[in-house]
């Protein structure tokens, strides 16, 4: 994913209760398609949720090679129907920092201790998952140009 991506998270509680009322709101809700967010106050960049992320589990900062995220060619966004959603349901509830807050008090000490202890460990692990990279590595020219815009490097 993109670290630009425009994220917008629907917290565990808040996705809880909109299914629970959308259990009485059946009439309203019938055929209609929308998507789950928690608004304006719950949205962020791949990049910013990643950085605080790691930082609640002691991983340190986000510092891996260059290429090691794709450039393009990923889902996420503002769910703008959502708001709809919202003024049917009355869902919402949390924000980012009551998230991230949650999060904060849900990770045990020893997960952060470990976390910091082994992070670099940790950090080469999640390094082999990326794929951009392993493109990039191996010069796959299909899915350089799949993760990356054209020019960006010789021969795609």
């Amino acid at each position: 994913m993109p670290l630009s991506t425009n994220l917008e998270i629907c917290t565990p509680k808040d996705t809880a209760r909109a299914f629970v009322v959308a259990v009485s709101k059946r009439k309203e809700l019938s055929k209609q398609v929308f998507n789950l967010g928690g608004g304006e106050n719950c949205r962020i960049t791949y990049e910013n949720f990643l950085e605080k992320s790691f930082h609640l589990f002691g991983l340190g900062k986000l510092n891996f090679p260059p290429h090691s995220f794709a450039n393009r060619n990923f889902h996420c966004g503002a769910l703008v129907d959502g708001d709809i959603l919202e003024n049917i349901l009355h869902f919402r509830s949390d924000t980012l920092d009551t998230y991230f807050e949650e999060t904060k008090h849900s990770v045990p000490f020893f997960t952060k201790f470990f976390g910091t202890i082994l992070r670099v460990a940790i950090k080469k692990h999640l390094l082999k998952q990326s794929e951009p990279l392993k493109a990039l590595k191996t010069n796959n020219k299909v899915l350089l140009k799949h993760f990356f815009y054209p020019g960006e490097f010789s021969g795609i």
